[in-house]
């Protein structure tokens, strides 16, 4: 059934009414991925909509290889609540968002792409995916508010709304001490999640995904690259 037709729109129309006003009133909070968000900053602005955290002591120049760990997909309610049908959504996005990032580090060329994370002078990426409400009249833009990766009774009015953004997080590890060199926080900002059916769907959430891969990727790179200039002139 399509979300065009009268009674669905007359029935929506009641969701908007109900939880548009309580979601201006859902606290900010994060997804979890990173045990701590301080430290975080937009980097003097440089990488838009982006919050970055690179540690002190950490020496880029010194690795060679990059390992792409298999995509978290946070879905924003418990285990439990999961169907099998969000499962294989949530499997499909991992998989892409994956593939997508080896692509683009195998054609930007700034680290060799590897299968085994033990191998010597190897760094691991290690990529998390949710969804956020995003708050408009939050002019620092990352106080944001999880939401169902999928349609609920309390998350269809926010996606109607044109309010659903997709959130990565992502951090750079030591393959072999697991000591964490670079952590980042990138909001895809124009591409808002739209719904057609009466079901989240991969076409549905495929544009904006592409849309952060895009953003996400550039940023590694100009992190790689400004990292390793700053370590060569020191």
């Amino acid at each position: 059934m399509k979300f065009s037709s009268v009674l669905s729109m007359a029935l929506l129309g009641s969701l908007i009414l109900m939880t548009g006003c309580m979601s201006k009133t859902v606290a900010p909070k994060n997804s979890g991925f990173f045990k701590s968000y301080e430290g975080l900053d937009g980097a003097n602005g440089k990488f838009e909509k982006s919050l970055v955290d690179i540690s002190y002591d950490a020496e880029f120049s010194h690795y060679e290889n990059i390992y792409v760990a298999p995509v978290i997909v946070i879905s924003g309610v418990s285990p439990s609540q999961i169907t099998p049908e969000q499962k294989k959504l949530y499997q499909e996005i991992a998989d892409y968002v994956r593939e997508g990032y080896k692509k683009e580090i195998h054609d930007n060329g700034i680290y060799t792409l590897v299968e085994d994370e033990k191998k010597d002078k190897t760094v691991s990426l290690e990529i998390a995916l949710s969804a956020v409400e995003v708050h408009f009249d939050d002019i620092s833009w990352y106080q944001l508010s999880p939401i169902e990766l999928g349609l609920t009774g309390r998350s269809i009015a926010t996606y109607l709304y044109g309010s659903v953004r997709i959130l990565g997080e992502s951090r750079l590890v030591d393959a072999s001490n697991k000591k964490v060199l670079l952590r980042t926080l990138t909001l895809q900002k124009g591409e808002e999640v739209n719904v057609q059916e009466n079901t989240l769907s991969f076409q549905d959430i495929k544009h904006a995904i592409d849309a952060w891969l895009k953003r996400s990727t550039q940023n590694l790179v100009l992190i790689r690259k400004d990292v390793i200039k700053y370590e060569e002139k020191k």
